[in-house]
């Protein structure tokens, strides 16, 4: 007998099917007793296809959250983000901005040194000059001094490296004050050459007639350098052009006074005593303390561009230096002019030492002979290849003492000639035409002075292209001779062992 419950064979019962995936318990069996037929049965879940139902990892990344791809999770997304192929996605960083066209490297201390004030715009005669004295007495300034005019110039003129610039901007402010110094001085002069005493005879007036023809021939070149600079100021940028023409404009300035002076100016007093009626030793006596006289305004005269040459090439090496820290050439520069300066101060002052007598000469030849003593000091730590910040240390605390003991010496000189202009009769417009002349000499020659270092490094550059070898062989058989002078040389680490010759 069956079970109770239900028909069909006991086995039947684990035919049963679970509730969701057929019917209910009186659906189990067949009234016939034989095995049911199976009931359509849908799908299962897992086997339906995966486009209906995409797994998270095929999403496209832009439907992630951010949250949900932490950096550190993926450590090789990083690489990818950075490349420059990969497009811009959710949650990375915007791409960066096109790089600007390649500038050669600029020292840091170019573009924030010491003194830099904001650059702006100069309007005006004044405001420029104020802005060019500034500038003039200093030996650099920095790229961001420029005034945006000077930059757009420059740039318009496709000078684009800031160091460049920032030379051609300094370099423009000197010969503008070179040229705005000169328009007195040639005003002064002029006054003091035809401001004469009336002539009482006719040698005498022939005599000044030729002194005044030849002092004109100084004074008329100092104003076409004058003009010359002027012209110039509007080729500033364009150094070569400009360079060469005031090279041979400042020649021609340099050396007018010296030709005028190869005329015998004794010869004229001669002239003026024998037609005065003085004979004999008197007159011999007259004629050696006229030309003692014309002697000492000719030295007066010539000592100002003389003994500005060698603080104008100082100046121009402590520039160069500063253009080129890695060339030795401006510090051995250096070393070689003050021993020079100093023997070429102390010949120029003995003169009116021995005149005079003032022991103030004496004073301003040691002041400068200390101050040479300390420059070449300076530049012997500077003939050396360095960084732009090494080069501006060394020299600034080098040129700090130099100017201190250069100051006590030009004050004493400036007593001393006080006493030659006493005790001689001359006159303190030739003093102040003296000073001044110097100092346009001084500005002048160290844009010249340093024109010519810049030439002279490219020249050097190019002739030493591809010596190497030579310049290796050299050092070897310079260490192998210091080394047999001094044996206690070859153990230093900085050079190499020398080979046996």
């Amino acid at each position: 007998m069956p079970p109770a419950g239900g028909g069909g064979p006991p086995g039947e019962r684990k035919a049963r099917l679970p509730a969701p995936f057929g019917g209910g318990a009186g659906r189990a069996s067949s009234p016939t007793g034989a095995p049911p037929a199976p009931m359509p049965q849908p799908p299962p879940p897992v086997m339906q296809p995966p486009q209906q139902q995409p797994p998270p990892v095929m999403q496209p990344p832009q439907q992630q959250p951010p949250v949900m791809q932490p950096p550190q999770q993926q450590p090789a997304a990083t690489p990818r983000a950075a490349a420059p192929a990969q497009p811009t996605q959710q949650g990375f960083p915007p791409p960066a901005p096109p790089a600007p066209p390649p500038v050669a490297p600029v020292p840091m201390a170019y573009l924030a040194g010491p003194g830099a004030t904001p650059a702006r715009d100069t309007h005006g005669f004044v405001a420029f000059a104020q802005l060019s004295l500034r500038r003039a007495l200093r030996l650099r300034i920095e790229p961001d001094e420029l005034t945006p005019d000077e930059r757009a110039q420059l740039a318009h003129a496709g000078v684009t490296h800031p160091v460049f610039q920032s030379f051609l901007a300094w370099r423009r402010s000197v010969v503008f004050m070179v040229a705005a110094l000169l328009v007195p001085l040639i005003i002064l002069k002029a006054v003091e050459i035809f401001d004469l005493p009336d002539a009482t005879s006719a040698a005498e007036r022939s005599a000044l007639a030729t002194i005044q023809g030849l002092q004109s021939i100084p004074l008329l070149a100092e104003i076409a350098f004058c003009a010359l600079a002027w012209v110039q100021l509007r080729n500033w940028t364009d150094w070569r052009r400009q360079r060469r023409s005031l090279a041979i404009g400042w020649a021609v300035y340099f050396l007018a006074p010296f030709v005028i002076y190869l005329y015998p100016l004794r010869s004229l007093a001669d002239d003026m005593f024998a037609e005065g009626g003085v004979t004999g030793a008197e007159r011999k006596a007259a004629v050696v303390f006229v030309g003692l006289i014309w002697s000492l305004q000719a030295m007066m005269t010539l000592a100002p561009k003389a003994v500005s040459l060698i603080p104008g090439l100082v100046r121009a090496s402590l520039v160069s230096k500063f253009l080129f820290p890695g060339s030795a050439a401006p510090g051995w520069l250096m070393v070689l002019a003050a021993p020079i300066y100093a023997v070429l101060v102390y010949v120029v002052l003995i003169v009116p030492y021995q005149i005079t007598g003032s022991g103030w000469f004496v004073l301003a030849i040691l002041g400068i002979g200390a101050a040479e003593y300390l420059l070449a000091r300076g530049g012997l730590e500077l003939a050396r290849p360095m960084t732009h910040g090494d080069a501006v240390a060394i020299a600034h605390r080098a040129r700090r003492s130099y100017l201190i003991a250069m100051a006590v010496g030009a004050l004493c000189l400036v007593v001393a000639l006080g006493s030659v202009v006493r005790q001689l009769d001359f006159e303190a417009l030739t003093v102040v035409n003296l000073i001044g002349t110097f100092l346009a000499s001084v500005w002048i020659l160290t844009v010249i002075t340093t024109d010519l270092v810049i030439v002279g490094l490219d020249r050097a550059r190019g002739l030493t292209a591809g010596t190497s070898h030579l310049v290796d062989e050299s050092n070897r058989q310079l260490a192998a001779f210091v080394g047999a002078v001094d044996p206690h040389d070859q153990v230093r680490g900085d050079r190499p062992t020398p080979p046996d010759l």
